[in-house]
């Protein structure tokens, strides 16, 4: 499971910082770094745990990039409603299947992925 969530985060981060690249909301410090911002409804320890690690060795292979994880509990979806609304939207989220309706500009469909595959 922890190969797989690393797999997923490692894919979905080169996506969207290869969509994103231009991208004004992803912040460079005075150090040189791009921050990515990423909003999880993780809310068991042990997952979020396996997602922190996940980053850390991420960040270590990709010294350049560095990805600030919150993760809101149970005011998660009307946390992102408010960055919606205010266009401030973090750089990766999760969210649920339905979520395209809500988050449909926001989002890429990624479904043709070659990594899809392995997620359950």
């Amino acid at each position: 499971m922890k190969k797989l969530t690393y797999l997923f985060v490692l894919l979905l981060v080169f996506s969207v910082v290869a969509a994103g690249c231009g991208n004004k909301e992803a912040a460079t410090g005075g150090n040189g770094k791009t921050t990515l911002t990423l909003f999880s409804t993780m809310s068991n320890k042990g997952e979020r745990k396996a997602l922190q690690s996940a980053i850390a060795e991420f960040e270590k292979q990709n010294p350049d990039i560095k990805i600030d994880a919150n993760f809101p509990g149970n005011g998660y979806e009307d946390m992102l409603r408010v960055k919606m609304g205010a266009n401030d939207m973090p750089d990766l989220f999760d969210t649920h299947g339905w979520s395209q309706l809500r988050y449909g500009e926001y989002v890429a469909d990624l479904k043709d992925m070659d990594w899809v595959q392995h997620l359950d």
